[in-house]
């Protein structure tokens, strides 16, 4: 974490201005896990989900995986995974929809009643701090999404069990090479994919990121968001063919295995 650089990122991105390495935060997902994750085996496996609004992490979890490792390239979406995971220990609440309206008063209590156990969420800690401190317009830190998304959870004690604690989080791009020492079994890609906009150098580099962090038989999860024409989905495929098996598993997305 760079506390200093991404709070004051932060600060910018709730003016209402722009940044290039970072972006707002996804509050809730807008995707139907459920049906995305319920013909795939979790249990016991290793997985790297992109963080986002945690939804994906904590659903990993709740579905048995062993471990749940996160990457994204806002590093911000680390800060708001623990505020979540604080709002669910602290205030038994999925969400921390409070913020959504400058609760200020719900943030103080929240942050009041922290005991942070690492350097990771100690920085977290200070992080929010500094937002309440300065009454940032904590609205302008998330998206507006109107899509409804579906999480495996629908009781916060089946959050309870699986929001506390570190991850291992990775600051990573999927359009840009990238080496890591870990692989899965399991890969959450959202829909990162379709932001390639059909580039074949995007789609041919995100293709051998997932081929180097994947086991043998190892699955790449994706989720269908944009509406693209059916050549440029046709050519991903045939890119991702060399080394990949396609799954189609419907209206809510689509699988790669690795061979």
């Amino acid at each position: 974490m760079e506390l200093l650089k991404d709070y004051l990122a932060s600060r910018v991105i709730a003016d209402g201005k722009r940044l290039d390495d970072y972006t707002r935060i996804y509050f809730k997902t807008n995707e139907d896990l459920v049906t995305s994750y319920q013909d795939f085996d979790f249990k016991d496996k290793e997985v790297l989900s992109v963080l986002a609004s945690s939804d994906q992490v904590f659903t990993a979890r709740l579905l048995g995986a062993k471990k749940v490792d996160s990457f994204d390239k806002n590093s911000l979406a680390l800060y708001y995974y623990y505020l979540r995971s604080w709002t669910i220990t602290y205030m038994h609440q999925m969400y921390p929809i409070p913020v959504l309206d400058n609760n200020y008063r719900f943030l103080f209590e929240l942050l009041e009643k922290v005991e942070p156990s690492s350097e990771e969420e100690i920085q977290a800690l200070l992080f929010w701090k500094e937002h309440l401190k300065h009454h940032t317009d904590l609205s302008k830190l998330f998206f507006e999404d109107t899509r409804e998304g579906k999480t495996s959870f629908s009781d916060i004690r089946d959050l309870e069990n699986v929001a506390d604690g570190d991850m291992n989080f990775y600051h990573l791009n999927f359009f840009q090479d990238f080496h890591l020492d870990s692989s899965y079994d399991i890969i959450l890609l959202s829909n990162i994919i379709e932001w390639a906009r059909g580039s074949d150098t995007k789609i041919t580099c995100i293709r051998d990121n997932l081929n180097q962090l994947l086991h043998s038989n190892g699955i790449v999860l994706c989720t269908g968001l944009i509406n693209r024409y059916p050549e440029k989905i046709q050519r991903e495929r045939e890119i991702f063919d060399s080394n990949f098996e396609f799954i189609d598993y419907g209206r809510e997305g689509y699988a790669y295995q690795k061979r």
